[in-house]
């Protein structure tokens, strides 16, 4: 199993946010450096939209999705049981609540001035808001300021990824046909949607590949401002589900879970690439 390597822009110094003028902001931080905030999703991602942008990361063991987007307005819904954007791009599980903290620190690799990891009860990164490398680290510091609480605790987490569901028929690819998947995407100029679950999160992304790259079993897709990246090695097996009028791709990893779900976007050119792509697989069985 090919899992994907933890990020490498980890702190080493403490949590201080320095300024050219008098002004500066001193936190109260873990051994690690990190700065516990409030487990109020909806508060945090509020908070970040004095941001003009930032990159929003989800990822699992085995894929990570990750887009520059304009901040987004997360809203519970009217049961308050799900939170979620006006596209629904991103669906937050309160019943899955993360250990929140923040960093402050400028990355070596990036410039970023730091950012904010949601991670599991076993202290896995689930998603991650990264802060752009043009906002000073003073206003990034701001902001931190806003979320952050005297105390911080885990409730009702759970780990494990959705499993493929009963009725999912399989079929016979093999786990270099994803990247051909991706490649006739991008000569037929069409884009797929990309939905990547773990704990308590739904991210769903729509990319229209112009670079992929597979290697050592590690797939890489570029489209535009989304970046997939994904660990061939997990794959266990590819299933066909078609319950609603939209078709999806699951790819099966280990013990039956669901790593990666793809489908075609609202545009017709998408669904009939997507459809033509797998109709020769349909029907048959797996080798």
């Amino acid at each position: 199993m090919n899992r994907l390597s933890p990020n490498t822009h980890l702190l080493e110094q403490p949590s201080y946010a320095p300024s050219t003028s008098s002004e500066e902001i001193l936190f109260k931080t873990n051994s690690d450096g990190c700065i516990a905030i409030q487990s109020d999703w909806v508060s945090v991602f509020e908070r970040m939209r004095r941001l003009g942008s930032y990159y929003l990361q989800t990822r699992h063991a085995y894929a990570r999705l990750i887009i520059k987007t304009d901040p987004l307005a997360i809203h519970w819904d009217v049961q308050g049981k799900v939170a979620s954007d006006p596209q629904k791009r991103l669906f937050l599980n309160p019943n899955e609540r993360h250990d929140i903290f923040a960093r402050i620190s400028r990355c070596s690799c990036c410039e970023s001035p730091g950012r904010i990891e949601f991670r599991n009860r076993y202290g896995m990164e689930g998603m991650q808001i990264c802060c752009p490398p043009d906002i000073k680290a003073i206003d990034w510091a701001k902001a931190i300021a806003e979320c952050t609480q005297d105390s911080h605790s885990i409730e009702g987490l759970s780990e494990g990824h959705p499993i493929i569901p009963g009725d999912a028929q399989p079929i016979p690819l093999r786990p270099c046909s994803l990247a051909y998947l991706f490649d006739g995407a991008h000569k037929n100029k069409t884009s797929l949607a990309v939905t990547l679950v773990t704990t308590g999160i739904v991210h769903r992304e729509t990319i229209k590949p112009n670079y992929i790259y597979d290697a050592e079993q590690l797939l890489t897709v570029y489209g535009g401002s989304t970046t997939l990246q994904f660990g061939n090695g997990a794959t266990r097996g590819f299933f066909f589900l078609k319950n609603s009028d939209t078709p999806r791709l699951l790819i099966g990893g280990p013990d039956n879970t669901q790593l990666l779900a793809i489908s075609p976007t609202q545009d017709p050119a998408s669904l009939e690439f997507f459809n033509s792509f797998l109709e020769p697989f349909l029907g048959k069985q797996n080798c």
